[in-house]
């Protein structure tokens, strides 16, 4: 667009009686270049959120295609991943950057680590559900969901 911008100028020049003719032509023609630029750019990052959710909410699935087993938890799939990231755009073999996963390489995950709800059941919750709110400056209040009985 830039180009047809510069050659309806110069096509501007030879023809126009008037130099303001040739600025009007020109810089219409730079300004609906630079929209067309944005409109493109906005479109590309839209699709490209679009590849990036539509590849997170199938990651599982791609792993079963490559013949790989899905990680325990979310430390050893972001290694998993970056592994599989250097292989495909820097040639190095998953062998030599971090795959299979060691644990004395990584450190642990803070707190309870996140296990797939279809690998690794979760424990059983200990007792009734309960919720505990707290203002400032008043008592503690506790509420404890009580299991219906059946008399």
């Amino acid at each position: 667009m830039t180009v047809l911008a510069l050659g309806g100028g110069l096509y501007l020049v030879s023809t126009a009686p008037s130099a303001w003719v040739f600025l009007l032509g020109v810089t219409g023609c730079l300004l609906g270049a630079r929209l067309s630029y944005l409109a493109a750019v906005s479109q590309a990052v839209s699709y490209g959120s679009l590849i990036r959710v539509a590849f997170d909410l199938h990651r599982q699935d791609v792993l079963k295609q490559m013949h790989i087993a899905p990680p325990d938890n979310l430390v050893e799939e972001r290694v998993l991943w970056d592994a599989l990231n250097q292989w495909v755009y820097r040639f190095i073999p998953p062998a030599e950057s971090g795959w299979p996963f060691n644990p004395q390489t990584y450190p642990a995950p803070t707190g309870d680590p996140f296990y797939f709800d279809f690998h690794r059941p979760l424990a059983a919750a200990a007792g009734p559900p309960e919720m505990i709110i707290t203002v400032q400056g008043s008592p503690t209040l506790t509420l404890r969901q009580e299991e219906a009985s059946h008399a």
